[in-house]
């Protein structure tokens, strides 16, 4: 029994780090001139849409800094608390912990990233924007 619970969590750990389908990648125009639109959608665990933005996105433009732009965001700190900031960024990359106020601080449920409907299992410093992409939010009751 051990050893099938074992398997289980190292195959779930790996398909978190290997991910699976991500939007398709954009030129990088080093002008600075606009590159697409991405909309950004928050949920809540009752899965209503709480709020969303449609923004523009740049060279050099990240999922974080536009979230960041648009939204009070939480990242977890090195004890793993809520940090506006964001300024801490773990050997795996950011994890957020809140957007406005669309939380997960007590840990009974975590943030979930959707592009396009499809749950995304890389973390948010791996998402390449890709133009009229939907970037949702969704809170998941662990």
């Amino acid at each position: 029994m051990k050893k099938v619970l074992g398997t289980m969590l190292l195959t779930g750990f790996l398909l978190f780090i290997v991910g699976c389908e991500t939007p398709a990648t954009t030129t990088i125009d080093p002008s600075g001139a606009k590159l697409g639109t991405i909309t950004i959608e928050l949920y809540d665990a009752d899965e209503i849409r709480t709020a969303y933005r449609t923004v523009d996105f740049h060279a050099g433009d990240t999922l974080l800094g536009l979230l960041r732009n648009q939204f009070v965001v939480y990242c977890a700190d090195a004890d793993f608390q809520p940090d506006a900031t964001c300024s801490y960024e773990s050997q795996w990359g950011y994890f957020v912990l809140g957007i406005d106020t669309l939380t997960a601080f007590d840990g009974s449920g975590y943030l979930a990233l959707y592009v396009n409907e499809v749950y995304q299992v890389v973390g948010i410093s791996d998402i390449i924007l890709a133009d009229g992409a939907v970037y949702a939010f969704k809170y998941t009751v662990s």
